[in-house]
């Protein structure tokens, strides 16, 4: 053994000797503490310059490292030469490296003329090119094993060979847990991760991976059924490892059993509607016996009406109705159309026995390899091809590809087209292919051969007609989103079967639940819109022809019934609509830029507000605030540009304080709707300039995904959206203010209030802290206003669904947990008189929870939003009945009335909800409801009502005041009048006028001869309070 008085060591070794970092070492080098030598890239130590300590671990450790066991077996010659060789090579490596100032650098430049032949060429010979990374290895090999020249044979072992390793039962054990978890972890990791787990329980002298790797795979092989059912499942055991049934197709005929399947084609086709380009699903049959397609449909998606066509065309192709249909698993192929729809199915109609193959087993369905035989023959060839795969996508498809794109033009094909090309291909596959079943013909012969003698088109169109139970509305069946009608279901009320084929849906038959036929019913076309205006000749044509027809229809029912009455309307109700001024979208559509444009903006709110009154509405929700700008002049926020087109351009006047004139005129209250939270994006708060809250009030504002808002959990918040709403009711009329966004933005874990949250919290989780933030702010405000003007209104619009009700999930959306508004419980702590819930949704997402805010209004007022946008169908797809169903849903649970989103879909009419709201629902005024927590004294009745009929048809009424105990607001009255006496006040219909100011009414009948003969007037409050009537 090399003694340690001339051994050197490196620096690692140094630092894991003496328990330091390597940089201790480095450090104490710079000190000259030790002799050295460059060694590579780093250094190389002198034993005997170390501390004595030191000196004696080393030779300690010396002692205990690997000893050369003696030769007990021949070394071949050839390895022997190689060996040596290596060893002369590295020691004329040394020798050239020995006094130079930079040893890297030589020995590089050594290898390099070695390894082009300029030195040593006997033993270039013999090793052959070497890299500086295995001349460093070899070094390192011998000066571990004592400069022993054994150790450069290659795969040479010092000692007595040892027997093949064997894995412990522990380590059988740990690996296989491993391998077998349903994870799927390759080899590799299993061996890591064992190793791993047997070490930390202290197990020693571990097997090397090739010894477990060995086992492994001796595993797989000799037990494969255990292999794949652990790591992939039953399913995979069943399609990888069991035999399958090798099933003998010779014994069917052409027809007995055809097997259906949908497939994604892989290429584009023009939208039929809107021309885009879409990938289309094929609905094919294919007859067994034969091994050939019988029928298919193309269309958009794999649902009912395209299986229907693939199976016709598949009993017209074979000329015979099949035994048995063999078909895919999914819910279309399921639909009780085939198997069931209260009445009968389709396969039971033709006599068919259906067969549904396994889920997920695509071997038991033989169509699958004719499905990819066009998928690789067929679809490929197509110019609109799309691949299979992101793998297999085309080039001119692939992102960023500009040259395919510019080579090959993107020709999309329409439906009609790729049916003609399929088919084509379909006849030509046929003949050429021979039939997987019978030997010496081909699939179009063995298919030609079986056919039937035909199918009468009619019966067959006749039994696959669908049967369904409906009901009868006022216009008629709705079917489909479509209205069927005709004069034989007027006032047919009783549940009927209507019978309808798939690909004819123009009209239905209709029949009674005891087969009796009723009718056939058409499909009624819709009107133009603005047909009198914007239609063709057409149009205006259609128009009136219906209207005639309505109006005919009407005089000959008040002919046969001329006691029908309208339905009764509650007398109080809240009739409300937002009005909205973000972006314009509702109003207003014209700058105010000069006198001219000024008059035009105001003209548009009138014309929006007479509209509004004519239908017998009583609240305007007016939009104040939007994002961080008003449509007042505010001393602490710019206008909004939509004004002027300008960010905090003056409109040249005060459009609230006009909103609030024009609504009053009209006996409609103004509520003042101020969007709280939200202050707009990024460009949008740039645009305000230093005006902005974001620049005047930073601590108060934080970004949030490109937006910014104001920050519920700030102190400042409250105080700040007090400053605005005390700036409106303290300087304007108004009967209301409304709140919206008073929430955080929804699903915002990461909004950043973790600061206040971590200063404010007080112990409270942050859900909790954050819903107490809102209420905070709700109640400061409530308190704020009622301060100022108790009579003002103070109502809020939440998120729709309060919470998960007993019955009904919200299914993530809710005011409570999503947006963190407990609005429910500011019912129950009396700081909100009316609440506006965006009950925006249809069926069991609304009823339920429209009935919820009811059950906890604590007395309030609930006012549900309805989603009328969703009429509009580029906003969804609602249609007219289910608004109706709601608004009668309201009135029945006693809520105190809707409120529509937006105003815009009133005045286009969208489906007719205008005229439906006029002629059915809000046929009579309304009156406000009262606010008894607030005041339950109504003001004295007027008395000495004076009536005075004077030459011009007109009618004079004059009384004396009435007396409130609010002192600060003179009451205002309400005008009755009837043919009979006493005028029953109770009756809505009744109503002349409401909200008049003064002690005196000119009653201007539209017709003389309609003009009330008696009248009353009452006196009501600013709570909603009425007296007695005084005649």
């Amino acid at each position: 053994m090399q003694n340690s008085n001339d051994y050197w060591i490196t620096t690692k070794e140094l630092a894991q000797i003496k328990g330091i970092s390597e940089r201790a070492v480095r450090k104490a080098i710079s000190k000259n503490k030790y002799v050295i030598r460059k060694c590579s890239k780093s250094y190389e130590i002198l034993v005997t310059s170390l501390e004595e300590n030191v000196r004696k671990k080393v030779t300690s450790i010396k002692e205990k490292s690997v000893q050369l066991q003696p030769i007990t077996y021949v070394v071949p010659d050839g390895q022997k030469k190689l060996a040596l060789a290596k060893y002369d090579l590295i020691k004329k490596w040394d020798e050239f490296r020995l006094n130079k100032k930079n040893k890297t650098v030589a020995g590089k430049d050594f290898l390099e003329a070695y390894n082009n032949g300029c030195i040593c060429n006997d033993l270039f010979d013999t090793v052959g090119k070497v890299a500086i990374g295995t001349i460093y290895e070899w070094h390192k090999k011998l000066r571990t094993y004592n400069d022993d020249w054994h150790c450069l044979i290659n795969n040479y072992t010092f000692g007595e060979k040892t027997k093949k390793s064997i894995l412990s039962e522990e380590e059988k054990s740990e690996l296989l847990k491993n391998l077998l978890h349903p994870n799927q972890l390759n080899i590799g990791k299993a061996i890591k991760y064992t190793k791993m787990a047997l070490t930390q329980r202290g197990f020693t002298n571990l097997c090397c991976d090739l010894t477990y790797r060995r086992f492994a795979n001796n595993y797989k092989n000799e037990h494969y059924n255990i292999w794949i059912e652990a790591r992939e499942g039953n399913k995979a055991l069943h399609d990888k490892v069991l035999p399958y049934i090798t099933r003998d197709i010779s014994k069917l005929e052409v027809g007995d059993v055809i097997v259906g399947d949908g497939h994604k084609l892989a290429f584009f086709v023009k939208h039929p509607y809107t021309g885009n380009p879409v990938r289309p699903t094929l609905v094919a049959y294919q007859d067994w016996k034969s091994g050939g397609f019988v029928g298919f449909e193309i269309m958009l998606e794999e649902n009912t009406q395209c299986i229907a066509s693939a199976l016709r065309n598949s009993i017209i192709n074979l000329g015979k109705i099949p035994k048995f249909v063999y078909q895919d698993n999914g819910k279309a192929f399921k639909a009780k159309y085939f198997i069931e729809n209260g009445i009968t199915g389709l396969f039971t109609n033709l006599g068919i026995q259906p067969i549904y193959a396994k889920p997920y087993n695509a071997k038991a369905k033989p169509i699958e390899r004719l499905f990819r035989e066009l998928q690789d023959s067929f679809e490929v060839m197509l110019p609109s091809y799309t691949g299979t795969s992101i793998v297999k996508k085309p080039a001119q498809l692939k992102r960023n590809e500009k040259l395919h794109k510019s080579i090959f033009k993107f020709n999309v094909p329409t439906i009609e087209q790729v049916t003609r090309v399929l088919e084509i291909w379909l006849q030509k596959y046929h003949y050429a292919q021979h039939c997987p079943h019978i030997e010496d013909k081909t699939i179009g012969e063995v298919l030609e051969s079986g056919k039937g003698e035909g199918i009468n088109i009619d019966s067959l169109d006749d039994l696959m007609m669908v049967r369904e139970v409906k009901n009868i509305y006022r216009n008629g069946i709705l079917f489909l989103k479509n209205n069927y009608y005709d004069e034989a279901l007027f006032g047919y009320k009783k549940k009927v079967i209507i019978k309808y084929s798939l690909f004819d849906l123009s009209s239905i038959k209709v029949y009674k639940l005891n087969g009796e036929f009723i009718c056939t019913a058409k499909r009624v076309e819709p009107i133009h819109p603005l047909a009198n205006y914007l239609g063709e000749a057409k149009d205006i044509e259609d128009l009136k022809q219906k209207t005639k027809d309505m109006r005919l229809f009407i005089f000959i029912l008040s002919l046969l019934f001329p006691f029908l009455s309208v339905a009764a309307q509650p007398k109080h109700e809240v009739r409300a609509a937002w009005l909205t001024a973000l972006y314009g979208l509702d109003w207003p559509r014209t700058r105010a830029v000069s006198p001219q444009s000024i008059r035009k903006q105001k003209e548009e709110l009138v014309d929006i507000l007479d509209k509004l009154k004519a239908a017998n509405f009583n609240t305007v929700l007016f939009q104040t605030r939007t994002r961080g700008d008003v449509l007042y002049p505010s001393s602490i926020e710019p206008f909004n540009s939509i004004l002027t087109g300008k960010s905090g351009g003056n409109p040249g006047y005060d459009p609230l304080a006009f909103a609030i004139e024009e609504c009053h005129k009209r006996g409609m209250e103004c509520h003042a709707w101020m969007v709280t939270i939200p202050l707009g994006n990024r460009k949008h708060v740039a645009s305000l300039g230093n005006r902005s809250v974001t620049k005047r009030m930073k601590d108060i504002c934080v970004p949030y995904k490109n937006e910014y808002f104001l920050n519920p959990g700030h102190p400042g918040t409250k105080e700040y959206l007090m400053k605005l709403v005390r700036e409106v009711v303290s300087h304007y009329d108004i009967d209301g203010v409304h709140f919206d966004y008073l929430r955080y933005p929804e699903n915002a874990p990461r909004f950043p209030d973790t600061y206040d949250f971590r200063k404010y919290g007080k112990g409270r989780d942050l859900a909790q802290w954050r819903r107490d933030n809102i209420t905070e702010i709700v109640r400061h405000l409530y308190k704020g206003v009622k301060a100022l003007k108790p009579w003002v209104k103070v109502s809020t619009c939440p998120v729709g669904k309060y919470r998960d009700t007993s019955r009904y999930p919200s299914r993530g959306w809710n005011a409570f947990h999503t947006v963190y508004q407990d609005a429910q419980g500011w019912l129950g702590e009396g700081i909100q008189d009316q609440i506006y819930p965006m009950l925006y949704f249809r069926g069991n997402h609304f009823y339920p929870f429209a009935l919820d805010w009811q059950e906890q209004s604590n007395g309030r007022q609930i006012i549900p939003g309805l989603g009328i946008y969703f009429l509009d169908p580029s906003e969804g797809n609602w249609t007219l009945d289910e608004v109706e169903r709601q608004m009668h849903f309201i009135r029945t649970h006693k809520l105190a009335g809707q409120a529509h989103y937006r105003v815009k879909y009133l005045m286009d009419n969208t489906q007719g909800l205008y005229d439906v709201l006029e002629e059915d629902f809000y046929t009579a005024p309304a009156l406000q409801p009262a606010m008894p927590w607030i005041d339950n004294v109504p003001p004295t009745a007027p008395t000495h009502l004076t009536v005075t009929r004077l030459p011009d048809g007109y009618i004079h009424l004059s009384w004396m005041p009435a007396t409130d105990n609010d002192k600060r607001n003179v009451p205002t009255y309400v005008i009755y009048g009837s043919d009979t006496y006493p005028v029953d006040t109770s009756n809505p219909e009744n109503i002349i006028a409401q909200r008049v100011q003064g002690t005196e009414y000119t009653y201007a009948p539209v017709r003389f001869w309609t003009a009330k003969k008696y009248f009353a007037v009452t006196a009501v409050d600013r709570y909603g309070n009425e007296s007695e009537a005084g005649r």
